[in-house]
């Protein structure tokens, strides 16, 4: 199976040493931050109890990597390992080999400008949760490249069924739609100013027709 890509805001079992592992005792951990290392990561630790801290430069060990004698590192959770196999199968059902002519990596499959999800993980520097006592709303504060802070929420309506991380999680996507669309703005915008139309300026001009 191909190497799972860490994403920030995906959940992943976090040990801070090999005994935790062989003993099954994983901690729930939300990715913060990706590289610079290569599958390395940092992280936000969440214990039993709901309080979290910080893991830093934290190796994510795949299927076929050697766990570290010593020192933390993260694993997939299994049905994240289920999930990706799954994909990889129904890929390779949907396209056997030598039946659809391979793409040439050097003609894009979209010619026409685009906001690609890439594009938008480079522009996230982190995120802040802040959940109000007694309710079930998340917020997430994520903060983008130039300075912006951007809001996401999350709620549920029974108190019985609310998650810390799944509220995180979710709070976390509703904030990344967001920005998505503000990027699609931007690039429409430029596009627009490409075609020699007047941009409307904080004095209330109006754009050419």
């Amino acid at each position: 199976m191909s190497r799972i890509v860490p994403t920030v805001g995906r959940i992943i079992h976090f040990y801070p040493d090999k005994r935790w592992y062989e003993d099954a005792l994983p901690r729930a951990a939300m990715i913060a931050a990706v590289g610079p290392k290569p599958h390395h990561v940092n992280l936000t630790v969440f214990e039993p109890d709901g309080t979290g801290s910080t893991a830093l430069d934290v190796p994510v060990i795949q299927d076929g990597d050697q766990i570290p004698p010593a020192g933390k590192f993260a694993c997939w959770m299994p049905y994240q390992i289920g999930q990706a196999q799954e994909t990889e199968e129904l890929q390779r059902a949907l396209k056997p080999p030598g039946t659809i002519p391979p793409i040439d990596p050097g003609v894009p499959e979209f010619v026409a400008p685009r906001v690609t999800e890439g594009h938008i993980d480079s522009l996230i520097l982190g995120a802040t949760y802040y959940n109000p006592p007694g309710t079930t709303v998340t917020a997430c504060f994520m903060r983008l490249a130039n300075g912006t802070v951007v809001t996401g929420t999350s709620a549920c309506v029974s108190p019985e069924n609310f998650n810390t991380k799944m509220g995180m999680d979710l709070a976390y996507k509703d904030a990344k739609r967001q920005v998505w669309a503000l990027e699609g703005y931007l690039l429409a915008e430029r596009m627009w100013i490409g075609r020699g139309k007047t941009p409307l300026g904080i004095d209330g001009i109006k754009r050419d027709n």
